[in-house]
């Protein structure tokens, strides 16, 4: 139970969601449990439930549930500290611990869903955005596969830590599969003078990524395919591009409505082709999660 609750992997609908699972088992485990082994159970597992990522009617809930009015003392320390997270996290980047972090999330506010069909966008299809704005999502044709490209569109208040997991959907509605791509850092806007290209796979949009061809041997945009295990990428293997995963580079722009950043996530043939094969009338449904963390480079 506990390493499940502590991996960071795990695709649920919120974190609530884990939290009421938690309880169900808790509650059940009442019935042969002595009294006095209970009280421990739950401090071991309750410290892996990432309360920080609830929202306050969810922080709610948890007040008002079995274990919050039974273990009143207990629930109370978990719930003060995301109440704190709540209010400084965007102005800190102190909270860099597990228990902080999101999981990948299904929930709509979490996951920005769009469909893509193969052969209505010949090229692009319409963007999408997540975070207010903050991100710009656009599905490109890519040769015989996708390229899902992220693009940050507002400045960072911070140094941040970037995940992002793509799912595709089968026609049913239920999850095929998670594409996930290892973390990368983006620095916070700093004044300097724009450059063209910048190094460690940043441009700004007078080289934004575009559909080269394959025989290219490297490229300076942030390009990765991304499949099942990020250690097993079998596009990058083939083609050298630039790894985005090193350290971390400093950001110029936006100039005129121009990006900070774009991050290629390219979809394996294979799993491309799977995925069409799966796809229903409005094309093939996406699903992308953009998990961000403060970090400290000071």
């Amino acid at each position: 139970m506990e390493a499940i609750l502590r991996s960071s992997s795990l695709l649920v609908p919120d974190e609530f969601f884990i939290f009421e699972a938690l309880q169900r088992w808790f509650m059940s485990s009442k019935k042969t449990t002595p009294n006095c082994h209970l009280e421990e159970d739950l401090r071991k597992t309750l410290q892996y439930i990432r309360f920080s990522q609830m929202h306050s009617t969810q922080l709610l809930a948890v007040e008002e549930s079995p274990i919050g009015l039974n273990y009143r003392s207990i629930i109370r320390t978990y719930l003060g500290d995301a109440y704190r997270y709540q209010i400084l996290a965007k102005e800190s980047p102190e909270f860099q611990e597990p228990q902080y972090l999101p999981r990948d999330y299904t929930d709509k506010q979490c996951c920005v869903q769009m469909f893509y069909h193969p052969n209505r966008n010949k090229r692009t299809a319409p963007s999408a955005f997540y975070g207010n704005g903050k991100w710009e999502i656009q599905p490109r044709r890519y040769y015989d596969t996708l390229n899902v490209v992220i693009i940050l569109k507002k400045p960072l208040e911070m140094d941040v830590k970037v995940y992002i997991s793509i799912l595709i959907y089968k026609r049913c509605g239920s999850i095929q599969m998670r594409l996930r791509r290892k973390a990368c850092v983006l620095r916070a806007l700093e004044a300097a003078p724009r450059v063209t290209a910048l190094a460690g796979g940043v441009t700004t949009q007078t080289s934004t990524p575009t559909n080269t061809p394959r025989s290219n041997s490297t490229t300076s945009s942030a390009s990765n395919t991304v499949g099942k295990d990020s250690s097993n990428i079998p596009y990058a293997a083939s083609h050298a591009h630039r790894s985005p995963h090193g350290p971390a580079s400093k950001l110029h722009g936006p100039h005129d409505g121009q990006e900070y950043y774009a991050i290629d996530n390219i979809i394996s043939d294979s799993d491309f082709q799977t995925a069409t094969s799966q796809s229903g009338p409005a094309g093939i449904k996406l699903g992308v999660i953009i998990r961000t963390c403060g970090v400290n480079l000071a």
